[in-house]
């Protein structure tokens, strides 16, 4: 009204479902330069209805200048590699961390051995990778052996930059389908306090402890986040030591120390950005609230009918947001 332009609703639905060249332009250019911009990504996905089909899941990738929210059939790492860059197909690589990857999943140094026969710079395409893995090295493989090593090259690709501008440190929850895709690879703090109020104590004593768990937790976590606007190197050895201090500390309730030691031993990610050069968010909060109005659809409606529906519903609220 304030310009003059009248368009109706129906109008407007169907210019998004045609996901018209300008407009995917725009908000591809748009992901790009938000990624330049601060050189990190948070990612985080929840279920989705669609009519049809047993299992959805829709991932949301974003910082706090861009939001891309992308649906598919199943929740594993090559979703989230895609997710994560945008590509239009799929590149493969062996690389280092291809064999690292392979190893980590398979345990199996023969694969390693092989794998590392074939190291190179070499990229492949999906109708090359099939040529690949029919090589006498690898067709008489089981088909899930096939595929995880399938998914290592394609860590591989991503993690030399081959599919695309994907930022130098990635923030999420510790689902292990986002391991080994980052060097600096932060885990959320509230997702991991998260795990304690599980807990329910019974005994009054264990009670306490665990109260008393959330306030120096709660202390601590205030400290990090001043470091963060500071960047004080004394905080930041302070950060170090009390962190190594309090989750090794026993309290005599089982269960809350079996559950520290899990924590002190994602030290390296809940402490990453402590030794990154990108100034990254100790929380995952901002994937959540970009993802919330996918929850709040599936509340709502129950499902999708269509994929087409679907993707016009995602490509609108990354626009959107």
């Amino acid at each position: 009204k304030a310009i003059d332009v009248h368009i109706s609703i129906k109008q407007i639905n169907r210019i998004i479902n045609d996901q018209p060249d300008e407009l995917v332009k725009e908000l591809e250019d748009a992901r790009i330069t938000a990624i330049k911009k601060v050189d990190y990504q948070q990612i985080d996905d929840t279920g989705a209805n669609i009519l049809g089909h047993s299992s959805a899941y829709t991932t949301v990738t974003c910082n706090p200048f861009f939001t891309f929210l992308t649906t598919s059939v199943s929740k594993n790492r090559r979703n989230a590699i895609m997710a994560l860059s945008q590509a239009k197909e799929a590149l493969y690589k062996i690389n280092q961390q291809t064999i690292i990857v392979a190893f980590t999943s398979l345990k199996s140094l023969k694969i390693q051995h092989v794998l590392e026969k074939y190291q190179s710079e070499k990229l492949y395409t999906e109708e090359e990778l099939k040529k690949f893995l029919d090589q006498d090295d690898f067709k008489n493989l089981k088909f899930k052996v096939r595929e995880e090593i399938k998914t290592a090259m394609l860590v591989g690709a991503f993690y030399d930059g081959e599919l695309g501008i994907t930022g130098g440190a990635l923030v999420s929850d510790d689902a292990g389908q986002f391991n080994n895709l980052y060097d600096d690879h932060i885990l959320c703090w509230y997702h991991e306090l998260r795990h304690y109020k599980d807990l329910f104590p019974v005994l009054k004593e264990n009670q306490i402890k665990l109260r008393l768990f959330f306030d120096e937790a709660k202390r601590g976590y205030k400290i990090f986040k001043k470091w963060c606007q500071t960047r004080d190197n004394d905080l930041r050895d302070y950060i170090f030591k009390w962190f190594n201090e309090f989750f090794q500390k026993k309290t005599g309730y089982r269960l809350l120390d079996i559950r520290k030691e899990k924590s002190f031993k994602k030290m390296a990610k809940l402490l990453a950005p402590l030794r990154t050069t990108v100034r990254v968010p100790l929380t995952n909060n901002e994937s959540e609230r970009d993802i919330r109005g996918r929850t709040i659809k599936r509340k709502i409606s129950l499902f999708d009918r269509t994929w087409t529906g679907v993707q016009a519903r995602d490509f609108y609220i990354s626009l959107k947001q």
